[in-house]
């Protein structure tokens, strides 16, 4: 008859937790110890995946934004307004959650050559989002290639404790969005 390892490990916690034998049989809380377990991991995976779906939403919404005013250059319409002008276009066209008046950037440039066209980075020279005044507006005439790039930096980027996605020195997160073109012949 060979000594059974688990009924041996289990008798001293046995005289420790319980006075009556039947303690040992007892499996009432264990649901409650199973749920204590899960719980954690799975509020982690379900907020982790909100959130991923937020930014993914947020994007997608600046995107379309720039996609939407770049069609004002395009067509020749983004003549006759000024830089400011065509950064308040943008903040027409994204959702009023993102709150883009202050922490969007947008840059236009043209050049009836392509390879002329250098793609801002957005940052300044300690890692922070670029002010205003470093960033171009030339819609160019008919026919240029265009390049229009709006920078967009999120503070507040809800449930940053499960998963994070802050790629600037403070933490928030800077989205970019380009769209690249060559203008009607206006």
């Amino acid at each position: 008859m060979g000594i059974n390892s688990t009924h041996i490990l289990k008798k001293p916690f046995r005289r420790f937790f319980c006075k009556t034998q039947k303690c040992g049989d007892d499996t009432s809380g264990m649901a409650g110890v199973e749920f204590a377990l899960v719980v954690g991991p799975f509020l982690m995976l379900v907020f982790g995946i909100m959130k991923i779906g937020i930014i993914f939403f947020a994007m997608f919404a600046l995107d379309n934004a720039v996609e939407q005013t770049a069609r004002l250059v395009r067509t020749g319409q983004a003549g006759t307004i000024i830089k400011s002008q065509f950064k308040d276009q943008v903040c027409l066209r994204v959702p009023s959650f993102i709150g883009c008046s202050s922490a969007l950037r947008v840059d236009v440039q043209s050049n009836p050559d392509l390879t002329q066209i250098t793609p801002p980075t957005g940052l300044d020279g300690s890692g922070n989002l670029a002010g205003d005044g470093d960033f171009t507006y030339t819609p160019g005439s008919g026919g240029d290639y265009v390049l229009v790039t709006a920078f967009f930096k999120w503070t507040s980027i809800p449930f940053d404790f499960v998963v994070d996605v802050g790629n600037m020195g403070d933490g928030s997160m800077l989205m970019r969005s380009v769209a690249i073109f060559r203008n009607e012949p206006f």
